[in-house]
């Protein structure tokens, strides 16, 4: 597990193309590395579960994903104490975090009883009936 993130710290981002790390980059990268691991032990304590989850979610997390974050986890932006106590939402961005509140918002809009007329509301065009009082074709069927 050492070696993975100690890896993943020294390795540039996809997305960069400048040159190469330079070895004080790479050894500030083995610094923080070591620091991360040292705060996921303090973190978890005896539970090898938990230390394990926090190794793999933070491999992804700085590897994968969200690569600003290991950029200010290197910069000392941020310290590996506060990274390691993140939760999953915690790395997004903040248009990923916007996304994902009106995600939530309209899921709970969808729990509403109400929710099916409203949106039968918004959306009432001619229908396929005619009202037999007004004698107009914009009708919902029940």
């Amino acid at each position: 597990m050492r070696l993975k993130l100690i890896t993943v710290m020294q390795t540039p981002p996809k997305e960069y193309a400048g040159p190469q790390y330079s070895e004080s980059d790479l050894l500030k990268a083995l610094k923080v590395g070591c620091e991360v691991e040292t705060a996921i032990h303090k973190f978890a304590g005896v539970k090898k579960d938990l230390r394990q989850d926090k190794f793999k979610s933070l491999y992804y997390a700085l590897n994968m994903k969200y690569t600003e974050n290991k950029k200010k986890l290197l910069d000392g932006e941020i310290s590996a104490e506060q990274i390691v106590s993140w939760g999953p939402n915690d790395f997004l961005n903040e248009d990923e975090k916007l996304k994902l509140q009106r995600a939530e918002e309209h899921n709970a809009a969808m729990k509403r009883g109400d929710w099916a007329r409203e949106q039968l509301k918004k959306t009432v065009t001619d229908g396929f009936f005619k009202c037999r009082k007004c004698k107009s074709m914009k009708t919902t069927f029940h």
